[in-house]
């Protein structure tokens, strides 16, 4: 009977040790695949960000996203002004851990570099912190999934002085897109132009 009893566990053992092996194996490939949705998602970010300021040479700049939040830029650009609203938009996603360019400069000798060390020390003034606000504040505005907003203009200044443009369906969205940007950190003053459309 105990012969019977113990031939019987081995056989049910040896059923069960694929399927525990493949459960592990799963376990290991949704990790995996988290990972991978993760930077992928901080790469669409990054390169909605970059489309979104409508200057063509941002729009084509390659993004990669290892598994730690490190970012990888790469490509050309007119301006350096350029290549530095690329790293500083980076760098200003949620999830980059650290950003890394070899972002070239057309006609710029050494432009790898250049681009590649901590180009907002190079223009500490007013340049980058306008480009990240407005960033910041476009961001925003495409999470609330209104149409209208995402269309909204933001302009800013070197004092942080925020002018909000455009159209929008209703006054509550008009007022929406004013308390978003009021919101955002470095913004010293909201001006809004934007007109709400009404339905002939």
């Amino acid at each position: 009977m105990n012969t019977k009893f113990a031939a019987s566990c081995v056989v049910i053992a040896t059923f069960l040790a694929p399927i525990a092996a493949y459960a592990a194996d799963a376990d290991s490939g949704s990790a995996r695949t988290k990972n991978a949705v993760k930077h992928a998602v901080i790469t669409t970010k990054i390169k909605a960000k970059l489309a979104e300021e409508k200057l063509s040479s941002l729009a084509h700049i390659k993004v990669k996203t290892d598994a730690k939040g490190a970012v990888q830029l790469r490509g050309k650009v007119k301006t350096r002004e350029e290549a530095d609203k690329a790293v500083s938009i980076a760098r200003e996603t949620e999830g980059v851990t650290s950003v890394k360019s070899s972002i070239r400069v057309e006609g710029e000798r050494g432009s790898a570099r250049a681009a590649a060390g901590d180009s907002d020390r190079k223009h500490p003034g007013a340049f980058v912190k306008d480009s990240v606000i407005t960033t910041k504040i476009k961001a925003k505005l495409a999470e609330e999934k209104l149409g209208s907003l995402a269309r909204i203009k933001v302009d800013t200044d070197a004092n942080g002085a925020v002018m909000l443009g455009g159209t929008a369906k209703t006054q509550e969205e008009a007022d929406k897109a004013v308390s978003i940007a009021r919101a955002t950190e470095g913004v010293t003053s909201v001006k809004s132009s934007i007109r709400v459309k009404k339905d002939d």
